[in-house]
């Protein structure tokens, strides 16, 4: 495993040239930058962590397919770390 310090710029290029590079669109990856960034003050890169923690839904309702419980955007948010990317796209982390 490597760990480094990253730009957002490195960041995506990082997503782009690895094998998960089709898990989440531009703006997924920036909320969950932005995310690391307020949490960490700085972002270290562990892709294969990210990919596991984080996955990208195009709207709620793709979410409830996976997770029928969830009734509301609210009640996703009080269960799991819950990003909305520029695009729409819901960025959750694994609950």
């Amino acid at each position: 495993m490597i760990v480094t310090h990253v730009s957002r710029d490195e960041f995506k290029r990082y997503f782009a040239n690895s094998m998960y590079r089709d898990n989440y669109s531009s703006e997924g990856l920036d909320a969950i930058y932005d995310s690391l960034e307020a949490k960490n003050g700085n972002t270290f890169i562990d892709i294969p962590c990210i990919a596991q923690d984080f996955n990208e839904y195009e709207s709620l309702e793709k979410v409830q397919e996976d997770y029928p419980d969830i009734e509301s955007l609210d009640d996703l948010e009080e269960q799991t770390t819950t990003l909305v990317c520029s695009n729409g796209h819901l960025i959750i982390g694994e609950f």
